[in-house]
């Protein structure tokens, strides 16, 4: 008795692409950290120049993973995290500083 292949039904991976789905023993890339909702925070309320900048790399990671690029992904998610990290510490310099001239110029 002869075994009929199976087919593979393809999946929608992104608008307009289609992948077929993964088969026993076939590795799947797992998505990098895009840091997206990171990104918007640093953005709103920290130091929204910088946070422009992790925006901007955030989206990239989302579509060079598409594009099938994961070592390109994996360099721009270093970028959103390192963007956000400088984004919110220079924020919180800010805010401090803030509050320390506010203290000084009332007492």
């Amino acid at each position: 008795m002869q075994q009929q292949p199976q087919h593979e039904l393809p999946t929608v991976v992104a608008a307009g692409e289609y992948r077929s789905s993964p088969y026993v023993g076939q590795t799947v890339a797992e998505k990098p950290s895009d840091y997206y909702t990171l990104s918007i925070f640093t953005l709103l309320c920290c130091c929204w120049p910088i946070g422009f900048y992790a925006l901007k790399y955030s989206n990239k990671v989302r579509n060079l993973f598409a594009a099938g690029d994961l070592n390109g992904a994996k360099e721009a998610s270093k970028n959103a995290i390192t963007a956000n990290i400088i984004g919110i510490i220079l924020g919180v310099l800010v805010l401090v500083g803030v509050i320390v001239y506010v203290v000084m110029v009332v007492i």
